[in-house]
């Protein structure tokens, strides 16, 4: 089943923790905010500021296919926050899908 290994980040406490301690990656389109975690899921947030994208259809778009890419992605053991840029139209989904996937490769 995909997505098994896949679970949502909620907590403010482990926000924080992540946004304080976590290290960074960076691409053209996205950031990547990444500390591993002891269970064997990737958990994962998705940011996406109000202020860039004002329409709520058009960050729930770019939530569904971010985590579309993510559950396809085999990296387990992680919480992971994914910010996005202004620019993130800029590039198809099949060029964001090779950005997010090569960012997790570094991982």
């Amino acid at each position: 089943m995909k997505g098994k290994n896949l679970e949502s980040l909620k907590s403010k406490k482990q926000l924080d923790f992540l946004f304080k301690h976590g290290k960074n990656l960076y691409s053209s389109v996205l950031k990547f905010i990444f500390l591993p975690n002891k269970s064997k899921i990737m958990r994962f947030v998705i940011v996406i500021a109000k202020k860039k994208y004002k329409s709520a259809v058009v960050r729930n778009k770019i939530r569904r296919q971010i985590k579309n890419i993510l559950i396809s992605s085999p990296k387990t053991g992680y919480d992971v926050a994914v910010l996005v840029n202004e620019n993130y139209f800029d590039n198809s989904f099949d060029e964001t899908a090779k950005i997010i996937k090569k960012n997790l490769a570094k991982i």
